[in-house]
């Protein structure tokens, strides 16, 4: 039997800088304009005399965004220096404060490591070139899908933005210690940076749903010609290899993208779940009167967080599954009929799927996997059980006197 020929990828490598003229990058091209425009992905320097200059301003607006972002997380906090009480204004500062700090930090990342994507593509393009998988016709439809949403989202935000700026209100927080003549530099401001969040949170979550989807099809092509082997058990003996470390060069391509994108799971999930019982503290304990927009301001800003929760959990819970289904299929073998080094190898494939869970981390600390899904939901619901039991009911009760003389 002839060998197989293996493509191991070093740890290291890079895509130079001649652009992205074929693979995934290409088929990337509209999703990826979006995240250039916004700030959120490396521009390549340009083989051109003025390339160090347009590097550096590269940079400068790389590093423009996030300084916006945390320069209104700080704004924000000032919101608090004159709350005496919970309220439903309150609530409403502590969700747009938190969904701050969220994008910051996901703008950070993505400069700090935003490079490594490079690894990805490479790893990801040499794995479709070798076992002849087509992927660019869907990503690049997904892609421009992606695009038109990102122009609608944008558009809704700049809709909220503007019915919120028609109803001014007082002056609160930091904005009191301004005088008036500062007001409307603030006012840009804080729409330069509202355009930014509102980016920064789609893209993100469209670019997280984008990588694991991507990762599930090339899983499930492998399991389907796994099934195919398994059904000619002629053919499985001398496959049995080659799935083995075609699965290898998969869990490989999802190390790659879970290095950068598991600060955007850790902090999405340390801090939409805080979130969630906050609101459900305000839900259920909070009688005070509010005003309809600043009410639905509250639902919409935590439905989004609750949504983006919903999404890593999904759609990382999905990477998990397809990595381990293969397992499914070789506890099923018939080893009286497989040859004494297909065991060996079906044994070394099965310790790679059952020995530790493969899939989207958060920053290494867990992977997204049913049972750690399920504890999340789990914790959550048992949290809202007991505020629940413990809502105080009402005060007034009839008192009923029967008096006889």
């Amino acid at each position: 039997m002839p060998a197989t020929k293996v493509h191991v990828l070093p740890a290291s490598c890079d895509i130079g800088e001649e652009g992205e003229s074929s693979g995934i990058q290409a088929s990337f091209r509209s999703f990826l304009t979006c995240m250039k425009i916004t700030g959120l992905h490396h521009l390549k320097r340009r083989k051109t005399n003025g390339g160090k200059i347009w590097k550096r301003l590269a940079w400068m607006y790389r590093l423009f965004v996030p300084g916006v972002l945390l320069a209104n997380f700080v704004f924000s906090m000032g919101e608090f220096r004159s709350i005496t009480s919970f309220d439903a204004y309150s609530l409403d500062h502590m969700i747009a404060s938190i969904s701050f700090l969220q994008v910051t930090l996901f703008s950070l990342n993505n400069i700090i490591r935003g490079r490594r994507w490079d690894r990805f593509y490479k790893a990801w393009d040499e794995y479709t070139e070798v076992n002849k998988i087509e992927t660019s016709r869907w990503i690049r439809k997904f892609s421009l899908a992606v695009m038109w949403g990102y122009f609608i989202w944008i558009a809704t935000a700049a809709g909220f933005l503007a019915l919120n700026m028609s109803n001014p209100r007082q002056p609160s927080g930091f904005a009191e210690l301004l005088p008036d003549s500062l007001m409307s530099p603030v006012m840009v401001f804080t729409s330069i940076a509202y355009f930014f969040c509102a980016s920064t949170s789609f893209l993100l979550t469209a670019q997280f749903i984008l990588t694991c989807t991507a990762i599930c099809r090339v899983l499930h092509v492998l399991y389907r010609a796994m099934c195919i082997s398994i059904e000619h058990d002629d053919t499985l003996k001398e496959k049995m290899e080659m799935f083995r470390q075609q699965h290898e060069k998969c869990c490989r391509i999802i190390s790659l993208a879970d290095d950068v994108l598991s600060v955007f799971t850790l902090v999405t999930v340390f801090t939409t779940i805080p979130l969630i019982v906050i609101t459900l503290y305000f839900v259920l304990f909070d009688k005070s009167e509010v005003e309809t927009l600043a009410y639905a301001a509250t639902c919409w800003s935590i439905t989004l967080s609750v949504l983006q929760l919903t999404v890593i959990f999904l759609f990382g819970g999905a990477v998990n599954y397809m990595a381990h289904r293969p397992a499914t299929l070789l506890y099923g073998l018939d080893l009286n009929r497989t040859a004494q080094l297909s065991v060996q190898q079906l044994g070394v494939f099965l310790t790679r799927l059952t020995s530790q869970p493969i899939g989207m981390t958060a920053f290494g600390l867990f992977v997204l996997d049913k049972p750690t899904i399920f504890t999340f939901v789990g914790s959550i619901m048992t949290y809202a059980i007991v505020m629940i039991q413990f809502k105080p009911g009402d005060n007034t009760c009839p008192i009923t006197c029967n008096c006889t003389v």
